[in-house]
């Protein structure tokens, strides 16, 4: 079994390399660039125009987190992609990347593709803050885990999208078409939901590790509330559950959680955000 995931670790890298070199091609660099350490970030850096020592924050645990979808954000611009083709980038690299490297898209250049993409990043980082200081409400409230605190975050959620969306929109000139609408309303939550779940990790783990036993004791209580478990079946349920209740998987699921949630409420919200060049009203 270990044999086999290495291979199948393998022919990713392998995959990963043949298309960072053909993506390097298409942006006029030297495809062989792509095998040597360090300098493929420097050059990968240099395509999206961004300063080499980039590469010093790339390495910073958490930040990278941030930068690192920045970089990929920057990449699908210069190669003009929409917006949802950044969300299979991070969450399915070793698909989106080849389409990106073999594909017949072309690279936009130094001089044609602007980065706004700073104006989402800075909109989920204030959206994250917001998500994390209703955390910290509920939580020296004593109430971590009551209902109301998801759909005051959903609420908080949708303003937050609809307002990036709103300032992306007038920092491009007042239009802006439904792909990318999308785009930002995905970005502004991906950056959101990784920032909040950070703080859902350490709280967890660092801030009162005793909340995890909470957390147990609550979803027993659900459990048993619901009725729909046999009684003998109680605690193998709870032990199911808890199973996911570490830091690590709240993290994942949060951030990729949160991204899905931010998909569907921008799916929603860019139909009314979204103003086509065509389009004569006042807003």
């Amino acid at each position: 079994m270990e044999s086999i995931l290495v291979i199948l670790y393998l022919i990713v890298f392998v995959i990963f390399i043949l298309s960072l070199w053909k993506i390097f091609e298409k942006a006029g660099e030297k495809g062989w660039y792509a095998l040597i350490p360090v300098l493929n970030g420097i050059i990968l850096l240099r395509i999206v125009e961004k300063p080499w020592w980039w590469l010093f924050l790339l390495a910073l645990p958490y930040v990278n987190i941030i930068y690192s979808i920045w970089v990929l954000n920057l990449l699908r611009i210069k190669f003009d992609k929409k917006g949802g083709f950044l969300v299979g980038l991070i969450f399915l690299s070793f698909i989106f990347f080849p389409i990106l490297g073999f594909d017949d898209s072309s690279y936009l250049g130094k001089t044609h593709a602007k980065d706004e993409s700073f104006i989402p990043i800075l909109n989920g980082l204030y959206l994250g803050i917001v998500l994390i200081l209703i955390s910290v409400v509920y939580y020296v409230t004593g109430n971590t885990f009551a209902k109301s605190s998801q759909w005051v975050s959903y609420a908080v959620m949708i303003i937050g999208i609809i307002w990036a969306q709103i300032n992306y929109k007038k920092t491009i000139g007042g239009t802006m078409n439904y792909g990318e609408a999308l785009g930002v309303g995905i970005l502004t939550m991906i950056i959101a939901s990784t920032i909040s779940s950070i703080y859902s990790f350490l709280l967890y783990s660092v801030i009162d590790p005793s909340l995890l036993e909470q957390l147990r004791l609550f979803t027993e209580e659900q459990i048993i509330k619901q009725g729909k478990v046999p009684e003998e079946q109680i605690d193998m349920a709870v032990e199911w559950a808890t199973k996911f209740q570490k830091p690590v998987f709240m993290f994942i699921g949060g951030a990729i959680g949160g991204t899905f949630v931010g998909l569907i409420i921008s799916l929603i919200t860019s139909i009314f955000t979204q103003k086509k060049p065509t389009e004569d009203f006042a807003e």
